[in-house]
């Protein structure tokens, strides 16, 4: 999550290909590490996006038939919001796909809305969703003009307005997806004032959930059960709540997590007799805004947590992603990705800074080729480095 109370955050893909993003500043490997020319293998730019009066920013990216969908918010020179973009790689050659043959030139996709950030794919509706917080910042009259949820159809890169924001369906932060039927989203009233809605991804009705009004909501994610995990930050309720997804209600207790919880990563441990299930964890980044933070673990089925908080660090805002055996903290405040072990979480297995020749990294999202292929969206430098992330092995 980004240094707010409503983060932009992102949801694993349980695709084929991953890929590592930075999204506030541009994620790279400095000179100290020993493996430089071993990690990074390539990189992809998205400088010729840009003019002397606009700026785009690579968000969030998934994967898609071997097409990398990469979210890439626009700016004016000074930060006003501006309609995004959805950059398309061919993962198979690196290169970017024209999506309208019928103008010269490469072209992207083009959004109707600003501040696009989180995105998912429904594969009954073969279809991308991007929820966008639009203009939430700015002026009262033009607060609800710029934001919703789009969808886009891969095999004709059209895209429709699915929810638009206003002042019933609130500007829209985070999103997670259960079916063609079933989503959900945070609405941002206010600071600290969220909501968890409801929304059908085919016919893109809404419906707000009462039992979650209110609230500081950082994160939002559908478990392998397909119940809605939700991150409470509130200073007296800090913790995840569980929301039965068939009767919108909140399942069990509060699971508290001591700090602060601000983003919500699912892993699975192979069991050893392969008449046995996996098991499935939950790990949870916490962090209390200017005093470091550290992540726990808490077991998906039997809904408690499962440790002490884990490898605390002086680090203010960080994240994780995972890919097969590995999950990866993605560290936005000193530039770095370290890699953890799914069997013990505790325990760093390797280290990437990922600072290279720029003030600073921020790495955002992660999405994996391979244990031996990833991309990493580098925000400020407007690019993609393409890496090796098992260089530690």
């Amino acid at each position: 999550m980004i240094l707010s109370k409503i983060p932009n955050s992102f949801l694993l893909r349980n695709v084929s290909i991953a890929a590592l993003f930075a999204s506030t500043l541009s994620a790279c490997i400095t000179d100290e590490n020993p493996n430089d020319e071993e990690y990074r293998l390539d990189e992809i730019n998205f400088s010729h996006y840009e003019s002397d009066t606009e700026i785009v920013r690579p968000e969030s990216g998934i994967i898609v038939d071997n097409y990398l969908y990469v979210v890439l918010q626009k700016f004016s020179n000074e930060w006003t919001p501006e309609p995004g973009i959805i950059a398309v790689i061919d993962t198979t050659t690196n290169e970017e796909v024209d999506t309208d043959e019928t103008i010269e030139g490469i072209q992207p996709i083009y959004l109707d809305v600003s501040n696009p950030s989180e995105i998912i794919y429904q594969p009954e509706l073969e279809k991308l969703f991007i929820q966008a917080s639009g203009n939430v910042f700015q002026a009262e009259d033009v607060r609800y003009s710029a934001g919703g949820i789009v969808t886009i159809d891969v095999n004709t890169f059209e895209t429709e307005l699915l929810i638009d924001d206003s002042s019933e369906t609130l500007n829209i932060y985070n999103m997670a997806i259960v079916s063609d039927e079933l989503g959900y989203y945070v609405g941002y009233a206010g600071w600290e004032d969220n909501s968890i809605f409801e929304f059908n991804p085919t016919t893109g009705s809404v419906a707000n959930i009462s039992a979650l009004n209110n609230k500081n909501i950082s994160d939002i994610e559908i478990d392998k059960n397909e119940k809605l995990w939700v991150a409470i930050t509130d200073v007296d309720d800090s913790g995840i709540y569980i929301v039965d997804t068939t009767t919108n209600e909140i399942d069990g207790e509060i699971i508290p997590t001591i700090l602060p919880p601000q983003n919500i990563t699912f892993i699975s441990i192979s069991p050893i007799e392969t008449t046995e299930e996996s098991e499935s964890l939950a790990i949870i980044s916490t962090y209390n805004f200017g005093d470091g933070g550290e992540h726990v673990t808490i077991s998906v089925d039997e809904k408690r947590t499962l440790s002490d908080p884990l490898v605390e660090t002086l680090s203010t805002d960080f994240r994780f992603v995972s890919y097969e055996d590995y999950f990866f903290k993605l560290d936005i405040s000193i530039d770095s990705i370290q890699r953890f072990s799914n069997l013990t979480p505790e325990t760093v297995v390797d280290e990437q800074s990922i600072l290279g020749d720029d003030v600073s990294a921020n790495p955002h999202d992660m999405v994996f080729v391979s244990n031996t292929k990833a991309y990493i969206l580098r925000y400020d430098a407007r690019n993609i480095w393409i890496v090796n992330p098992a260089i530690g092995e």
